[in-house]
């Protein structure tokens, strides 16, 4: 997949990038890199952008599959230094995942497809997500936590689904890109995708219990992203 990682090199970005390319992906990189970028080693899948994240123009996300959001001011004295440019990039981005994971929770409340079980990533961002969804969703389901799925392949989501209880008939896990998008991919046989900030997608399995989930064995019923949806 073409990849871009925004904030790559911060703590996470240095050490996620590299896995990623590990995994044969290509990576643009895009940082200020004010702390220099020794510790992205030089790699031909790899493209270094020069960039502040508010100035990224579209030209950059031409040909991107996913796109991990990592950029932000992460901690106390740089936020009381650069107050504006820290509520611009921690706090603003923020807020509109927010909103959009409160459409999406509303909507599969209105399509009646609320889940019985919802498997959330431990990352705080994951976490807020599932919990904002299932608060204005209204969704009566229950929410575990499961770290694996923070730096989980498609495989490891399987075997996620594979222990779960039979009576959970409809289950939502909340995580990251790119796993998401080869997940779907992989399951359904189908095409890769753009997997978005709070998009969803639903996946029908052929199974009578969670056991039997294999590659290859869902259906693709629908992919929705925020701006796609309006509940009036």
């Amino acid at each position: 997949m073409n990849i871009l990682v925004t904030g790559a090199g911060g703590y996470i970005g240095t050490t996620l990038v590299p896995m990623l390319l590990k995994e044969g992906h290509h990576v643009k990189a895009v940082d200020r890199f004010f702390f220099g970028e020794e510790k992205l080693k030089s790699h031909e899948n790899l493209s270094i952008i020069y960039e502040d994240s508010r100035k990224i123009n579209e030209e950059i996300f031409k040909d991107i599959d996913a796109v991990i959001d990592l950029v932000a001011i992460s901690n106390d004295p740089s936020g009381e230094i650069f107050e504006k440019q820290t509520y611009e990039i921690n706090h603003q981005s923020r807020v509109r995942t927010a909103k959009a994971a409160k459409k999406m929770g509303k909507y599969l409340t209105v399509i009646e497809q609320m889940p019985t079980l919802i498997i959330s990533s431990t990352a705080v961002r994951a976490k807020a997500t599932a919990q904002i969804a299932k608060k204005y969703g209204k969704w009566d389901s229950t929410l575990t936590l499961d770290k694996r799925i923070y730096e989980s392949s498609a495989n490891d989501l399987i075997n996620i689904l594979n222990e779960q209880q039979s009576a959970m008939n409809l289950i939502c896990i909340v995580g990251h890109q790119p796993t998401f998008s080869s997940f779907i991919f992989q399951m359904t046989n189908t095409y890769r995708i753009k997997f978005q900030t709070a998009a969803m997608a639903r996946i029908n399995f052929n199974i009578k219990n969670w056991s039997e989930l294999e590659i290859g064995g869902g259906k693709l019923l629908w992919l929705k992203k925020p701006k796609e949806i309006d509940l009036g």
